[in-house]
């Protein structure tokens, strides 16, 4: 019998991590795998009951200790399957009152979670509302950060340069990215043209970031799953007039990034293939819809 442990699987996830192959691997043959409780196999009824269905293809039984369930008895697949409803009912509130206790949050100006942008940093919310503090966190302006930047500004817009000569500028000063590395021409000007800096806020649920787990999940037409868009206003860092002089000043520059002459640059994404998308270069991965340009 396999034994599975409270360090070997991840309460909260819909699926489990686990599978038949892990069990075999971890165990050998075995008749039978053990859990402290149902839910931990997953939290969605479809996720458990596939897993239980691979398991039992295999001739392994399920054991869950906390509610005395075996699988291997008709009254067992029962309970199973009992528990399994109520794991996903218990789920599906507290997903509920997660994303009702988020929204509350973004409707009064606090932030959701994930990293702050650059520039603000993420403090707890002095405001007070019937003597009492609200108890969620919210943006700031953070002062190193707001320095890189003015001092960013600064030399794009007092004293001319393009973006790859402020990044060189900066990173001669010492004053890095947040997390440490030199700054790139990309980099620089993405933060640059930042809605915080020249709107003075954050959208929420942004549509615009491709696919992937931590982006946002979109219909088939471009909206959000699981809400509108919301924008959350934050401290200034720059006055509005310094803001336009910025936003002149990198339309005026462009992308001019100091291209050298007697360096070699990838032709990627400038090679147009026969069914109109742009080659990437060689890879080790198929990526659908793309020509890849094979060397």
């Amino acid at each position: 019998m396999t034994m599975w442990t409270e360090q070997s699987l991840v309460p909260g996830r819909v699926a489990p991590r686990w599978t038949a192959s892990s069990a075999m691997r971890a165990g050998g043959p075995s008749t039978a795998s053990c859990v402290p409780q149902v839910d931990r196999i997953g939290r969605s009824a479809r996720a458990a009951y596939q897993w239980a269905w691979d398991m039992a293809d295999l001739g392994i039984h399920f054991i869950s200790v906390q509610e005395d369930i075996d699988t291997s008895t008709e009254a067992g697949w029962d309970e199973f399957k009992r528990y399994v409803t109520f794991s996903e009912m218990e789920w599906r509130r507290i997903k509920e009152r997660t994303f009702a206790g988020r929204e509350l949050k973004i409707g009064y100006g606090g932030w959701p979670g994930g990293p702050a942008p650059y520039g603000y940093r993420i403090a707890d919310d002095t405001t007070r509302v019937w003597e009492n503090r609200r108890k969620f966190s919210v943006l700031v302006t953070d002062e190193h950060e707001s320095m890189v930047l003015a001092a960013a500004v600064a030399l794009l817009i007092d004293e001319g340069v393009n973006i790859t000569e402020t990044a060189a500028a900066l990173n001669r000063r010492g004053l890095h990215t947040r997390s440490g590395v030199p700054w790139t021409t990309a980099n620089l000007r993405n933060r640059l043209y930042s809605e915080t800096i020249h709107d003075g806020y954050v959208l929420y649920r942004k549509t615009d970031r491709g696919v992937g787990r931590r982006n946002t999940l979109v219909h088939a037409d471009g909206t959000p799953v699981h809400g509108e868009q919301v924008k959350i206003g934050v401290p200034a860092i720059f006055s509005v007039e310094r803001a336009k002089l910025l936003m002149s000043a990198l339309k005026e520059v462009g992308f001019r990034n100091g291209r050298q002459g007697d360096r070699v640059y990838p032709l990627s994404g400038r090679i147009m293939g026969l069914c109109g998308e742009v080659y990437t270069g060689a890879g080790r991965g198929w990526q659908r819809s793309r020509p890849r340009l094979s060397l």
